[in-house]
């Protein structure tokens, strides 16, 4: 823009352009630097908004990571109807001739996982 002035005042010199045009020009010049300097400072408060917004999600995410699964899903001793004892035996595995995991219950049960996770059982 320096550069628009130098030129606008060069031709004032040799009679192109008249002391008003140059004023004109200045005049334009020193509201677009005032524009520039306002979009910097709102570029800056952005940065710094996004800067604290990831500090708070990296927060979030310690806490989340820190709870732990009895915590995240635990039911208050008041509301409890009954508890539930997990089984004091783990259930046996072998491997089928299809390569697939079978389990046996504690009661004699056989069955395996299909592809989506779900349970199923198996016919004697």
């Amino acid at each position: 823009m320096k550069y628009l002035l130098v030129c606008l005042i060069s031709l004032q010199v040799i009679g192109c352009a008249t002391t008003q045009d140059v004023q004109r020009l200045q005049t334009q010049v020193n509201a677009l630097n005032s524009q520039v300097n306002s979009l910097k400072d709102e570029i800056s408060y952005i940065k710094r908004s996004a800067d604290l917004m990831e500090s708070t999600i990296e927060s979030i995410n310690a806490s989340i990571a820190k709870l732990s699964v009895n915590q995240q899903f635990a039911v208050p001793q008041s509301t409890a109807v009954h508890s539930v004892k997990p089984p004091d035996i783990a259930p046996s595995t072998s491997t089928s001739n299809e390569g697939r995991k079978i389990y046996t219950g504690p009661r004699g049960e056989t069955y395996y996982f299909n592809s989506e996770g779900k349970k199923v059982y198996i016919k004697h």
